[in-house]
């Protein structure tokens, strides 16, 4: 029984998203109904309509169990695969530094009203100032 318990607590700490867990308490929840619908309780019963009532509650939650933890898993790749692919998208910019040089340049560059912009110099071709 130890060891059940055990094996029981390592599933539970691989359980991450909410469906995965429902799932996994449905599963529990059956297993459990099910050692319950094993005791000799029942044979005093009788009532062919209450065993086939109490299967198909049984095989119910059987299914919703099993769905639950589909649809947990397919969330858990779905994330996945859109994680990836936002990392696909972006990219590694480096910005470069793209203000002009006074001493080799052709142009100027001028602020006017708080607005910048460049223009030809004034100085002729060929010509540096030292």
């Amino acid at each position: 029984m130890q060891e059940r318990l055990e094996k029981l607590f390592k599933v539970v700490e691989q359980v991450k998203t909410p469906l995965s867990l429902a799932g996994a308490v449905l599963i529990v929840f059956y297993l459990l109904l099910q050692q319950v619908l094993n005791l000799r309780v029942f044979e005093n019963i009788g009532s062919s309509s209450t065993a086939i009532l109490l299967h198909e509650i049984v095989q119910y939650l059987f299914w919703l169990a099993l769905i639950s933890i589909l649809l947990g898993v397919a969330s858990y790749v779905v994330a996945i695969i859109l994680n990836h692919q936002l990392r696909s998208r972006e990219s590694d910019v480096q910005l470069i530094d793209a203000r002009l040089d006074p001493q080799t340049s052709n142009y100027e560059e001028h602020e006017q009203n708080g607005v910048s912009s460049i223009r030809p110099s004034k100085r002729k071709k060929g010509k540096t100032e030292k």
